[in-house]
């Protein structure tokens, strides 16, 4: 399964008053992302690692990690640095599908 880092509903959400941010540590997923959200001049993406975050303390109302938090070595730093840019209220939205225990059917 390929993975997809900016999904274009988040932007669509947001709206053009707001800020969507993406990172991810593959420059290879920042470029895809930055071709998908190019029409939304409220998107940036940028290469990073949630260890250590470009990103200010509470800057942000919500955070989504996905299939991400599954694959960090350091699990206890990185909800440290999502707590960090979260404001107070915000929340955090984890998907971590178990795709060998996903059935399917069609």
């Amino acid at each position: 399964m390929r993975r997809r880092l900016f999904d274009d509903e988040a932007a669509r959400f947001v709206g053009p008053t707001g800020r969507v941010c993406a990172i991810d540590i593959s420059p290879d997923q920042i470029a895809a992302a930055q071709q998908r959200g190019a029409e939304f001049g409220w998107v940036e993406c940028r290469t990073a690692d949630i260890a250590s975050p470009p990103y200010g303390d509470a800057e942000f109302d919500a955070v989504f990690a996905v299939q991400v938090l599954e694959y960090i070595t350091d699990l206890d730093a990185a909800l440290r640095q999502i707590h960090r840019m979260l404001r107070p209220g915000g929340g955090l939205v984890i998907v971590a599908t178990d795709w060998s225990s996903a059935v399917w059917h069609s």
